[in-house]
């Protein structure tokens, strides 16, 4: 009987069965599952994260990076940040210039939840 042979990055790239996976490498794994799910409808849609390091939801920023070989194949850019550029965010979507942003779910939170 062959073992099969187990990889770290198996909590990202598995589709079928089992894996053993935390609750922040989930929300690692969730834009990586939603982009295979567009993919096979046909769509193409990137994904766009940022949040600032050490936020309150622990280890995210790191978990992404870690996993940072895998995003691009997944249409997936991560960007670190600072309270001031969710803050830049919040001004611009309130700002006339904004009227021309249509159809969007923007979650200006600071990596608190995705």
């Amino acid at each position: 009987m062959a073992s099969k042979t187990f990889d770290l990055d198996d909590r990202y790239t598995v589709l079928e069965g089992q894996i053993a996976i935390t609750g922040v490498q989930a929300l690692v794994r969730l834009p990586m599952d939603q982009n295979r799910r567009d993919r096979a409808a046909g769509l193409r849609v990137g994904t766009f994260i940022t949040g600032y390091q050490g936020s309150p939801l622990g280890e995210l920023d790191k978990q992404i990076r870690a996993a940072g070989h895998l995003l691009p194949a997944h249409d997936i850019v991560w960007q670190a940040g600072i309270n001031e550029d969710v803050a830049a965010t919040a001004l611009f979507l309130a700002s006339e210039g904004a009227g021309y942003v249509t159809g969007q779910v923007l979650s200006v939170n600071g990596g608190l939840y995705m």
